[in-house]
């Protein structure tokens, strides 16, 4: 009796065996983190689904019960390819969104797996996203503070009028045409600019130069502005507004950034736009350098041998519903050229590395001021 029930379940046993085989060489299993985030979700969890993990969706824990995960998430999205983030436009909340309840067991069957060009459909189906075709869990993410998450979403508006910005940077327009094109950040940083220059104190000038996120712009601004600019009144300033409106004309002049004279007439490659927030951008762009090809540093037997396009990046605000730049995010512009003077052979003669492009960029400056006004005394906390 005991054999008979043996052999009458045998082929069931067999068909468990081989189903499990193959579940297991096509469907890799949940690492313990993923598996942990399924059974425990919290709302600052955000999938990441694929279908052949190029196109990727993504959605976020919305509720959840013990057996299923509600998840929020953009209805009808194209999906992203590159590198646009997939929470970018769930964090914004500015087009319609669907709410799918999803069993924690078709997401646990639904792994995808970054090392197989094979992966089995998966069983988890979010309407109006991949056609209605079944997705694989591609990763899971749990952020500490949503508040802190970065945003990077495409944006046709934002595209078109950052577009529109840097062509009329690139024009020969004057102060008063394009000064509408800067943000309200951009004019309160020429106030700080004015208010350090303006100062008596060469360690207040130092920490503030040094403190900046591009400190070498800093350094030729403000030494422009305390030794060739200043003086150039004779100790009789005019009220702050007249003292304002004329530095920004100086401004233009010397700025390494890219409202300024040296860039009219530049060609500008606009690569990527994101949003980065609600009223936040950032534009990756790619522009002919100024410096690498047209400088000669003091540590290089001639001028730098060749230029080169700079790929730079740049943040926008928008103010009153209308986008404009923020100038000293441009300075990455002259950034990125130091950085390549100092860490790339071709550019560095000698072959050292380091912070010569700098070193040398702000002596260069140093002279360039001197030129302009030899009678200026740099104090000797600047000459570094």
């Amino acid at each position: 009796m005991k054999l008979q029930t043996i052999l009458l379940l045998l082929p069931i046993l067999l068909s468990a065996l081989v189903s499990c085989d193959n579940s297991s060489s096509f469907s890799p299993s949940m690492d313990a983190d993923d598996l942990n985030r399924i059974k425990f979700p919290q709302e600052s969890d955000f999938y990441v689904f694929s279908a052949d993990g190029q196109r990727r969706y993504g959605a976020k824990v919305e509720a959840w019960s013990a057996d299923s995960i509600d998840l929020r998430y953009v209805s009808n999205y194209p999906g992203v390819i590159g590198n646009e983030n997939t929470t970018g436009e769930i964090l914004l909340n500015r087009k319609p969104m669907t709410t799918h309840r999803v069993a924690k067991a078709d997401i646990i069957a639904s792994k995808y797996n970054k090392r197989s060009a094979n992966n089995p459909p998966g069983k988890v189906i979010l309407p109006t996203l991949n056609d209605g075709q079944p997705l694989l869990v591609y990763d899971i993410n749990r952020y500490a503070s949503l508040e802190d998450m970065k945003i990077y979403a495409k944006d046709t508006v934002l595209e078109q009028t950052v577009s529109e910005i840097i062509e009329q940077l690139t024009l020969p327009l004057s102060t008063e045409e394009t000064i509408g094109l800067i943000d309200s950040n951009s004019r309160l940083y020429f106030d700080t600019l004015l208010s350090v220059a303006t100062s008596e104190d060469p360690t207040q000038m130092r920490q503030y130069i040094q403190s900046a996120a591009y400190p070498e712009a800093e350094y030729c601004i403000l030494l422009y502005t305390k030794y060739v600019f200043l003086p150039s009144y004779n100790g009789r300033l005019p009220n702050s507004t007249k003292l304002l409106d004329q530095f920004t004309s100086l401004y233009r002049l010397i700025s390494p950034g890219m409202w300024s004279q040296d860039f009219i007439g530049k060609e500008v490659n606009i690569e990527e736009v994101f949003l980065t927030g609600a009223t936040t951008g950032e534009a990756n762009l790619n522009a002919n350098s100024n410096i690498i090809g047209e400088k000669q540093f003091s540590f290089q037997k001639d001028v730098t041998p060749t230029s080169r396009h700079i790929k730079f990046k740049v943040h926008f605000n928008q103010e009153d519903g209308e986008w404009k730049i923020n100038l000293p995010s441009t300075y990455s512009y002259l950034y990125r050229q130091l950085r390549v003077i100092s860490h790339n052979p071709n550019q560095n003669w000698d072959k050292q590395t380091g912070t010569k492009g700098e070193e040398s960029y702000r002596e260069l400056v140093r002279s360039e001021v001197l030129q302009s006004n030899p009678e200026a005394q740099i104090n000797p906390q600047l000459v570094y």
